[in-house]
């Protein structure tokens, strides 16, 4: 898988979690002439929340204009296993405790 692969990849993730595209023609090019990762953290900073932090920091892995500091797909393989193992144990953590409160889970 290329870099400009991992670029697209990046994107289309982003559309799936917010439903929404990260680009629109006119920030596409303003983002692509002046290469500002400011802007693209400000998007989509406005649309994860603060208690998805992890995913913030997991887009970085996709939107680097310098191709060397874009991570590779087994990098990426990598963070999104650990992603998925901090929010699954998040649930089973919050399970637990509503099961404690007797809670019913149906």
């Amino acid at each position: 898988m290329s870099k400009s692969d991992i670029w697209s990849l990046g994107s289309l993730l982003y559309e799936m979690i917010t439903n929404e595209n990260l680009f629109n023609y006119y920030n596409f090019i303003y983002i692509k002439i002046y290469e500002k990762n400011e802007l693209l953290n400000e998007l989509i900073n406005k649309k994860i929340k603060t208690r998805f932090k992890e995913l913030k920091y997991f887009f970085n892995f996709f939107f680097q204009f310098d191709l060397k500091k874009r991570k590779d797909i087994y990098e990426i393989y990598q963070e999104s296993v650990k992603i998925y193992n901090f929010y699954s144990n998040k649930l089973k953590n919050k399970e637990k405790i509503l099961k404690k409160h007797n809670f019913n889970m149906n």
